[in-house]
């Protein structure tokens, strides 16, 4: 069975930003699904070094109340911009489709603001990629 990859992104000077760090490590200490694997990451380039077309990304979300599936890139707003973390990704991911290094981007959002623990989230996270079949 072929693993997908999930790129996870946050950062280490913000605490409600690491949360995605934290889903997926739980989810592999607590062995949830052996379908994919997970690389975590502070700098979007790292998609850049990927031959994958097909990207999918575990993140925090500003907006959101639960884990959701966001695959329309041009949603991404730039203007709430709070570190680099959160410019270079949208920048790399629009700019990636357009030279066409890349086909389609799966977002798994994880609320900023979620009041959820980290076991019920990574359970959610689990079933929102389960869902979408990877």
């Amino acid at each position: 069975m072929k693993k997908f990859t999930v790129f996870v992104f946050g950062s280490s000077l913000l605490s409600k930003d690491r949360i995605a760090w934290d889903v997926a490590d739980y989810i592999v200490k607590n062995r949830l699904t052996k379908s994919f694997e997970f690389i975590l990451s502070d700098n979007p380039e790292e998609i850049i070094k990927t031959r994958e077309k097909d990207i999918f990304i575990l993140d925090v979300v500003k907006g959101i109340d639960e884990v959701c599936i966001i695959d329309d890139i041009e949603k991404l707003d730039e203007k709430g911009i709070n570190t680099l973390h959160d410019f270079g990704l949208g920048f790399y991911l629009k700019l990636l489709r357009e030279i066409r290094e890349i086909n389609k981007v799966t977002i798994i959002g994880i609320p900023y603001e979620t009041k959820d623990d980290i076991c019920r989230l990574s359970k959610k996270v689990v079933k929102v990629l389960e869902q979408i079949g990877i």
